[in-house]
Protein backbone atom coordinates (compact mmCIF):
# COMPACT_ATOMS: atom_id res chain seq x y z
CA UNK A 1 0.00 0.00 0.00
CA UNK A 2 1.79 3.17 -1.14
CA UNK A 3 1.76 6.39 0.89
CA UNK A 4 3.50 9.49 -0.50
CA UNK A 5 4.39 12.91 0.89
CA UNK A 6 6.13 15.81 -0.78
CA UNK A 7 6.13 16.79 -4.41
CA UNK A 8 5.46 20.29 -5.72
CA UNK A 9 2.55 22.51 -6.69
CA UNK A 10 1.88 23.98 -10.13
CA UNK A 11 4.44 26.72 -9.42
CA UNK A 12 7.16 24.24 -8.47
CA UNK A 13 7.07 24.90 -4.71
CA UNK A 14 7.35 22.06 -2.21
CA UNK A 15 4.13 20.65 -0.74
CA UNK A 16 5.84 19.59 2.49
CA UNK A 17 3.91 21.02 5.44
CA UNK A 18 3.38 20.37 9.15
CA UNK A 19 1.22 17.33 8.48
CA UNK A 20 3.99 15.78 6.36
CA UNK A 21 6.26 15.63 9.41
CA UNK A 22 3.49 14.07 11.52
CA UNK A 23 2.81 11.39 8.91
CA UNK A 24 6.49 10.50 8.57
CA UNK A 25 7.12 10.35 12.32
CA UNK A 26 4.11 8.10 12.89
CA UNK A 27 5.14 5.86 10.01
CA UNK A 28 8.54 5.42 11.65
CA UNK A 29 6.90 4.50 14.95
CA UNK A 30 4.27 2.16 13.49
CA UNK A 31 6.81 -0.08 11.70
CA UNK A 32 4.16 -1.54 9.40
CA UNK A 33 5.10 -4.44 7.14
CA UNK A 34 2.71 -3.71 4.26
CA UNK A 35 3.19 0.01 3.55
CA UNK A 36 5.54 1.51 0.98
CA UNK A 37 6.44 5.08 1.94
CA UNK A 38 7.49 7.51 -0.80
CA UNK A 39 9.31 10.76 -0.18
CA UNK A 40 8.81 12.87 -3.33
CA UNK A 41 11.94 15.01 -3.26
CA UNK A 42 12.12 18.47 -4.83
CA UNK A 43 14.93 21.02 -4.96
CA UNK A 44 13.39 23.12 -2.19
CA UNK A 45 12.34 20.26 0.09
CA UNK A 46 13.55 20.98 3.66
CA UNK A 47 16.67 18.97 4.44
CA UNK A 48 15.45 18.11 7.92
CA UNK A 49 12.61 15.92 6.61
CA UNK A 50 15.05 14.07 4.33
CA UNK A 51 17.31 13.53 7.34
CA UNK A 52 14.34 12.30 9.35
CA UNK A 53 13.49 9.80 6.62
CA UNK A 54 17.07 8.54 6.49
CA UNK A 55 17.11 8.25 10.26
CA UNK A 56 14.10 5.98 9.85
CA UNK A 57 15.87 3.90 7.21
CA UNK A 58 18.96 3.32 9.36
CA UNK A 59 16.70 2.29 12.25
CA UNK A 60 14.71 -0.33 10.39
CA UNK A 61 12.21 1.56 8.17
CA UNK A 62 13.67 0.12 4.98
CA UNK A 63 10.46 0.57 2.97
CA UNK A 64 11.05 4.31 2.54
CA UNK A 65 11.66 5.08 -1.14
CA UNK A 66 13.16 8.39 -2.27
CA UNK A 67 11.84 9.66 -5.62
CA UNK A 68 12.77 12.68 -7.73
CA UNK A 69 9.77 14.94 -8.21
CA UNK A 70 11.53 16.72 -11.09
CA UNK A 71 12.36 13.52 -13.00
CA UNK A 72 8.87 12.07 -12.52
CA UNK A 73 7.26 15.20 -13.95
CA UNK A 74 9.77 15.30 -16.81
CA UNK A 75 9.07 11.66 -17.74
CA UNK A 76 5.28 12.15 -17.71
CA UNK A 77 5.50 15.28 -19.84
CA UNK A 78 7.77 13.43 -22.27
CA UNK A 79 4.82 11.07 -22.84
CA UNK A 80 2.67 14.03 -23.81
CA UNK A 81 0.86 14.70 -20.54
CA UNK A 82 -0.07 18.29 -19.79
CA UNK A 83 2.11 20.10 -17.25
CA UNK A 84 -0.70 20.49 -14.71
CA UNK A 85 -1.51 16.77 -14.93
CA UNK A 86 2.14 15.73 -14.70
CA UNK A 87 2.69 17.89 -11.60
CA UNK A 88 -0.37 16.43 -9.88
CA UNK A 89 0.82 12.84 -10.29
CA UNK A 90 0.08 9.87 -8.06
CA UNK A 91 2.16 6.83 -7.05
CA UNK A 92 0.26 3.61 -7.75
CA UNK A 93 2.70 0.96 -6.53
CA UNK A 94 6.31 0.67 -5.49
CA UNK A 95 7.80 3.05 -8.08
CA UNK A 96 5.17 3.76 -10.75
CA UNK A 97 3.69 7.23 -11.17
CA UNK A 98 0.79 8.44 -13.28
CA UNK A 99 -0.42 11.92 -14.06
CA UNK A 100 -3.77 13.37 -13.06
CA UNK A 101 -6.44 11.72 -15.20
CA UNK A 102 -4.25 8.76 -16.15
CA UNK A 103 -5.47 5.21 -15.56
CA UNK A 104 -2.07 3.95 -14.54
CA UNK A 105 -1.30 0.28 -15.12
CA UNK A 106 1.59 -0.91 -13.01
CA UNK A 107 2.99 -3.44 -15.47
CA UNK A 108 1.17 -5.14 -18.33
CA UNK A 109 4.12 -7.17 -19.63
CA UNK A 110 7.74 -8.00 -18.87
CA UNK A 111 10.68 -8.16 -21.25
CA UNK A 112 13.60 -10.46 -20.42
CA UNK A 113 16.57 -8.53 -21.85
CA UNK A 114 19.23 -11.22 -21.13
CA UNK A 115 17.01 -13.73 -22.95
CA UNK A 116 17.20 -11.54 -26.06
CA UNK A 117 21.00 -11.80 -25.92
CA UNK A 118 20.73 -15.56 -25.37
CA UNK A 119 18.72 -16.10 -28.55
CA UNK A 120 20.97 -13.70 -30.49
CA UNK A 121 23.92 -15.94 -29.56
CA UNK A 122 21.98 -19.15 -30.34
CA UNK A 123 20.51 -18.45 -33.80
CA UNK A 124 17.12 -17.46 -32.32
CA UNK A 125 16.75 -20.60 -30.20
CA UNK A 126 16.32 -21.09 -26.46
CA UNK A 127 19.57 -22.58 -25.09
CA UNK A 128 17.72 -24.67 -22.49
CA UNK A 129 14.80 -26.07 -24.48
CA UNK A 130 16.07 -25.88 -28.05
CA UNK A 131 12.83 -24.21 -29.12
CA UNK A 132 12.73 -21.32 -31.57
CA UNK A 133 11.55 -18.34 -29.51
CA UNK A 134 13.33 -15.49 -31.27
CA UNK A 135 14.04 -14.53 -34.86
CA UNK A 136 15.99 -17.29 -36.66
CA UNK A 137 19.31 -16.35 -38.24
CA UNK A 138 22.53 -17.96 -39.44
CA UNK A 139 24.85 -15.02 -38.87
CA UNK A 140 28.50 -15.26 -37.86
CA UNK A 141 29.68 -12.17 -36.01
CA UNK A 142 33.05 -10.70 -36.94
CA UNK A 143 32.75 -7.78 -34.52
CA UNK A 144 31.08 -6.85 -31.26
CA UNK A 145 28.99 -4.22 -33.06
CA UNK A 146 27.53 -6.90 -35.32
CA UNK A 147 26.59 -9.01 -32.30
CA UNK A 148 25.01 -6.01 -30.57
CA UNK A 149 22.99 -5.25 -33.70
CA UNK A 150 21.54 -8.78 -33.63
CA UNK A 151 20.87 -8.51 -29.89
CA UNK A 152 19.00 -5.26 -30.61
CA UNK A 153 16.96 -6.97 -33.34
CA UNK A 154 15.94 -9.78 -31.00
CA UNK A 155 15.14 -7.33 -28.17
CA UNK A 156 12.92 -5.31 -30.53
CA UNK A 157 11.15 -8.54 -31.49
CA UNK A 158 10.55 -9.38 -27.82
CA UNK A 159 9.12 -5.89 -27.30
CA UNK A 160 6.86 -6.26 -30.33
CA UNK A 161 5.57 -9.57 -28.95
CA UNK A 162 4.92 -8.00 -25.53
CA UNK A 163 3.03 -5.11 -27.12
CA UNK A 164 0.98 -7.46 -29.28
CA UNK A 165 0.09 -9.65 -26.29
CA UNK A 166 -0.83 -6.66 -24.12
CA UNK A 167 -3.08 -5.24 -26.83
CA UNK A 168 -4.77 -8.64 -27.24
CA UNK A 169 -5.68 -8.59 -23.55
CA UNK A 170 -6.63 -4.95 -23.23
CA UNK A 171 -8.95 -4.78 -26.22
CA UNK A 172 -11.14 -7.29 -24.35
CA UNK A 173 -11.28 -5.39 -21.04
CA UNK A 174 -14.89 -4.51 -21.79
CA UNK A 175 -15.82 -8.20 -21.86
CA UNK A 176 -14.85 -9.02 -18.29
CA UNK A 177 -14.18 -5.89 -16.23
CA UNK A 178 -15.85 -2.62 -15.34
CA UNK A 179 -15.27 -0.02 -12.63
CA UNK A 180 -18.37 2.22 -12.29
CA UNK A 181 -17.51 3.63 -8.86
CA UNK A 182 -13.89 4.33 -9.78
CA UNK A 183 -15.03 5.83 -13.09
CA UNK A 184 -17.16 8.30 -11.15
CA UNK A 185 -13.97 9.78 -9.67
CA UNK A 186 -12.50 10.62 -13.11
CA UNK A 187 -13.62 13.90 -14.68
CA UNK A 188 -12.96 12.60 -18.18
CA UNK A 189 -15.13 9.52 -17.59
CA UNK A 190 -18.01 11.67 -16.35
CA UNK A 191 -17.65 14.05 -19.30
CA UNK A 192 -17.60 11.16 -21.78
CA UNK A 193 -20.32 9.21 -19.98
CA UNK A 194 -18.46 5.93 -20.02
CA UNK A 195 -16.56 3.38 -17.95
CA UNK A 196 -12.78 3.60 -17.56
CA UNK A 197 -12.23 0.00 -18.64
CA UNK A 198 -15.21 -0.77 -20.87
CA UNK A 199 -15.06 2.52 -22.77
CA UNK A 200 -11.46 3.70 -22.21
CA UNK A 201 -12.60 7.06 -20.88
CA UNK A 202 -9.52 8.03 -18.86
CA UNK A 203 -7.70 11.13 -20.10
CA UNK A 204 -4.54 9.04 -20.52
CA UNK A 205 -5.11 5.35 -21.30
CA UNK A 206 -1.52 4.14 -21.19
CA UNK A 207 0.01 0.67 -20.83
CA UNK A 208 3.29 -0.26 -19.16
CA UNK A 209 6.09 -2.65 -20.13
CA UNK A 210 9.04 -3.43 -17.86
CA UNK A 211 12.46 -4.43 -19.18
CA UNK A 212 14.20 -6.72 -16.69
CA UNK A 213 17.82 -7.78 -16.18
CA UNK A 214 19.70 -4.67 -17.30
CA UNK A 215 22.92 -5.25 -15.35
CA UNK A 216 22.93 -8.95 -16.24
CA UNK A 217 22.84 -8.22 -19.95
CA UNK A 218 25.32 -5.32 -19.78
CA UNK A 219 27.85 -7.38 -17.79
CA UNK A 220 27.35 -10.27 -20.21
CA UNK A 221 27.97 -8.05 -23.22
CA UNK A 222 31.08 -6.62 -21.57
CA UNK A 223 32.40 -10.14 -20.94
CA UNK A 224 31.73 -11.25 -24.51
CA UNK A 225 33.46 -8.16 -25.85
CA UNK A 226 36.55 -8.78 -23.73
CA UNK A 227 36.80 -12.58 -24.06
CA UNK A 228 35.92 -12.93 -27.73
CA UNK A 229 36.58 -9.69 -29.56
CA UNK A 230 39.24 -7.83 -27.55
CA UNK A 231 41.43 -10.49 -25.92
CA UNK A 232 40.41 -13.29 -28.34
CA UNK A 233 40.70 -15.94 -25.62
CA UNK A 234 37.65 -17.78 -26.96
CA UNK A 235 35.65 -17.91 -30.15
CA UNK A 236 32.00 -17.01 -29.86
CA UNK A 237 31.03 -20.61 -30.63
CA UNK A 238 33.28 -21.86 -27.83
CA UNK A 239 31.73 -19.42 -25.39
CA UNK A 240 28.22 -20.44 -26.46
CA UNK A 241 29.09 -24.10 -25.83
CA UNK A 242 30.33 -23.18 -22.34
CA UNK A 243 27.05 -21.38 -21.61
CA UNK A 244 24.94 -24.26 -22.96
CA UNK A 245 26.86 -26.56 -20.59
CA UNK A 246 26.27 -24.17 -17.67
CA UNK A 247 29.99 -23.40 -17.15
CA UNK A 248 30.73 -27.08 -16.47
CA UNK A 249 34.50 -27.70 -16.18
CA UNK A 250 35.10 -23.94 -16.60
CA UNK A 251 34.82 -22.74 -13.02
CA UNK A 252 38.10 -20.83 -13.07
CA UNK A 253 36.98 -18.91 -16.15
CA UNK A 254 33.55 -18.27 -14.63
CA UNK A 255 35.02 -16.88 -11.42
CA UNK A 256 37.45 -14.71 -13.37
CA UNK A 257 34.59 -13.29 -15.44
CA UNK A 258 32.39 -12.80 -12.39
CA UNK A 259 34.97 -11.20 -10.14
CA UNK A 260 37.53 -9.45 -12.36
CA UNK A 261 35.77 -8.22 -15.50
CA UNK A 262 34.29 -4.70 -15.87
CA UNK A 263 30.78 -4.37 -14.46
CA UNK A 264 27.85 -1.98 -14.55
CA UNK A 265 27.36 -0.28 -11.20
CA UNK A 266 31.04 0.48 -10.58
CA UNK A 267 31.29 3.74 -12.51
CA UNK A 268 33.03 1.99 -15.42
CA UNK A 269 32.63 4.35 -18.37
CA UNK A 270 32.34 1.67 -21.05
CA UNK A 271 29.81 -0.42 -19.12
CA UNK A 272 27.76 2.66 -18.26
CA UNK A 273 27.72 3.75 -21.90
CA UNK A 274 26.53 0.29 -22.92
CA UNK A 275 23.73 0.40 -20.33
CA UNK A 276 22.63 3.80 -21.59
CA UNK A 277 22.69 2.55 -25.18
CA UNK A 278 20.65 -0.53 -24.25
CA UNK A 279 17.96 1.46 -22.41
CA UNK A 280 17.72 3.87 -25.35
CA UNK A 281 17.31 0.89 -27.66
CA UNK A 282 14.50 -0.64 -25.58
CA UNK A 283 12.83 2.76 -25.30
CA UNK A 284 12.88 3.07 -29.07
CA UNK A 285 10.96 -0.21 -29.27
CA UNK A 286 8.44 0.59 -26.52
CA UNK A 287 8.14 4.25 -25.57
CA UNK A 288 5.21 6.04 -27.17
CA UNK A 289 4.00 3.09 -29.23
CA UNK A 290 0.16 3.13 -29.57
CA UNK A 291 -1.89 0.67 -27.54
CA UNK A 292 -5.38 -0.80 -28.00
CA UNK A 293 -7.02 1.74 -25.67
CA UNK A 294 -6.13 4.91 -27.54
CA UNK A 295 -3.11 5.56 -25.34
CA UNK A 296 0.58 4.70 -25.57
CA UNK A 297 3.09 2.30 -24.03
CA UNK A 298 5.41 3.49 -21.27
CA UNK A 299 8.68 1.82 -20.31
CA UNK A 300 9.84 0.83 -16.84
CA UNK A 301 13.04 -0.79 -15.56
CA UNK A 302 12.02 -2.23 -12.20
CA UNK A 303 11.94 -5.97 -11.67
CA UNK A 304 10.78 -6.74 -8.11
CA UNK A 305 10.42 -10.56 -7.76
CA UNK A 306 9.79 -11.19 -11.47
CA UNK A 307 13.57 -11.44 -11.90
CA UNK A 308 13.47 -14.81 -10.11
CA UNK A 309 11.06 -16.63 -12.41
CA UNK A 310 12.49 -14.95 -15.51
CA UNK A 311 15.94 -16.04 -14.36
CA UNK A 312 14.69 -19.60 -13.88
CA UNK A 313 13.88 -19.68 -17.61
CA UNK A 314 17.20 -18.17 -18.71
CA UNK A 315 20.31 -20.17 -19.60
CA UNK A 316 23.74 -19.41 -18.16
CA UNK A 317 24.94 -15.95 -19.12
CA UNK A 318 28.37 -14.63 -20.02
CA UNK A 319 28.65 -12.57 -16.82
CA UNK A 320 29.32 -15.74 -14.82
CA UNK A 321 25.70 -16.39 -13.86
CA UNK A 322 24.54 -20.03 -13.74
CA UNK A 323 21.49 -21.25 -15.63
CA UNK A 324 18.30 -20.65 -13.66
CA UNK A 325 19.79 -18.10 -11.27
CA UNK A 326 18.01 -14.81 -10.71
CA UNK A 327 18.56 -11.87 -13.03
CA UNK A 328 19.84 -8.52 -11.76
CA UNK A 329 17.45 -6.46 -9.66
CA UNK A 330 15.81 -3.28 -10.97
CA UNK A 331 18.56 -0.98 -12.37
CA UNK A 332 21.01 -2.08 -9.70
CA UNK A 333 24.36 -3.76 -10.23
CA UNK A 334 24.39 -7.55 -10.20
CA UNK A 335 24.74 -8.88 -6.66
CA UNK A 336 28.25 -8.37 -5.35
CA UNK A 337 29.36 -6.35 -8.38
CA UNK A 338 29.08 -2.89 -6.81
CA UNK A 339 32.70 -3.04 -5.70
CA UNK A 340 33.25 0.73 -5.93
CA UNK A 341 30.63 1.40 -3.29
CA UNK A 342 27.64 3.71 -3.34
CA UNK A 343 29.43 6.40 -5.38
CA UNK A 344 30.26 4.17 -8.33
CA UNK A 345 26.84 2.53 -8.14
CA UNK A 346 24.88 5.79 -8.33
CA UNK A 347 27.19 7.28 -10.97
CA UNK A 348 26.46 4.31 -13.23
CA UNK A 349 22.68 4.37 -12.86
CA UNK A 350 22.55 8.16 -13.26
CA UNK A 351 23.87 7.73 -16.82
CA UNK A 352 20.51 6.22 -17.83
CA UNK A 353 18.05 8.76 -19.24
CA UNK A 354 15.27 8.17 -16.71
CA UNK A 355 12.91 10.52 -18.56
CA UNK A 356 12.46 7.59 -20.95
CA UNK A 357 11.25 5.29 -18.17
CA UNK A 358 8.09 6.88 -16.72
CA UNK A 359 6.97 3.53 -15.32
CA UNK A 360 9.87 3.63 -12.87
CA UNK A 361 13.66 3.34 -12.64
CA UNK A 362 14.83 2.35 -9.18
CA UNK A 363 18.31 1.55 -7.86
CA UNK A 364 18.82 -0.37 -4.61
CA UNK A 365 21.69 0.65 -2.37
CA UNK A 366 22.83 -1.71 0.40
CA UNK A 367 24.90 -0.24 3.21
CA UNK A 368 26.37 -1.66 6.38
CA UNK A 369 25.01 0.00 9.51
CA UNK A 370 28.50 1.20 10.46
CA UNK A 371 28.53 3.53 7.41
CA UNK A 372 25.40 5.38 8.53
CA UNK A 373 26.11 6.08 12.19
CA UNK A 374 26.02 9.53 13.76
CA UNK A 375 25.61 12.93 12.15
CA UNK A 376 28.42 12.19 9.71
CA UNK A 377 26.66 9.10 8.41
CA UNK A 378 23.33 10.90 8.15
CA UNK A 379 24.83 13.84 6.27
CA UNK A 380 26.59 11.46 3.88
CA UNK A 381 23.29 9.75 3.05
CA UNK A 382 21.61 13.09 2.31
CA UNK A 383 24.56 14.17 0.14
CA UNK A 384 24.46 10.99 -1.97
CA UNK A 385 20.72 11.36 -2.54
CA UNK A 386 20.87 15.01 -3.58
CA UNK A 387 23.83 14.38 -5.87
CA UNK A 388 22.08 11.44 -7.53
CA UNK A 389 18.92 13.46 -8.16
CA UNK A 390 20.95 16.42 -9.46
CA UNK A 391 22.50 14.02 -11.97
CA UNK A 392 19.07 12.95 -13.22
CA UNK A 393 18.25 9.93 -11.05
CA UNK A 394 14.62 8.76 -10.83
CA UNK A 395 14.36 6.88 -7.53
CA UNK A 396 16.58 5.15 -4.99
CA UNK A 397 15.92 2.68 -2.23
CA UNK A 398 18.45 2.43 0.62
CA UNK A 399 18.81 -0.71 2.72
CA UNK A 400 20.87 -0.50 5.89
CA UNK A 401 21.96 -3.98 6.93
CA UNK A 402 23.75 -5.43 9.92
CA UNK A 403 25.67 -8.71 9.84
CA UNK A 404 24.53 -9.79 13.32
CA UNK A 405 20.85 -9.15 12.55
CA UNK A 406 21.06 -10.98 9.20
CA UNK A 407 22.66 -14.03 10.83
CA UNK A 408 19.97 -14.11 13.49
CA UNK A 409 17.27 -13.78 10.83
CA UNK A 410 18.78 -16.72 8.92
CA UNK A 411 18.65 -18.87 12.10
CA UNK A 412 15.01 -17.91 12.70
Amino acid sequence: IPVAIGGTDIDGKTLINELSYVILENYKIAKTNNTKFHLLCSDDMPSDIIKSAFDGVRNGNNSICFMSDKKIIESLKKMGEEHADAVNYHVVGCYECGGQGELTCSCNAKINIPKALEVALNKGYDMNTGKLIGLPHDKEFSSFDELYEEFSRQAHYFCECAIKLTNAYEEHYKDFHSAPVMSATYTSALEKGGDLYCDYTAKYNNSSLNAIGLATVVDSLMSIKKLVFDDKKLTLNELCDILKNNWENNEDLRLSVKNKFPKFGTGNVEADSLAQKTVDMIYEAVGGKPNAKGGIFRLGLFSIDWRHWLGSKTAASADGRFSGETLSQNTSATFGADTNGITGHLLSVAKIDASKTPNGTIVDIDLHSSATKGDEGLNALVATLKTYFNMGGFAVHYNVLDTKVLKEAKLD
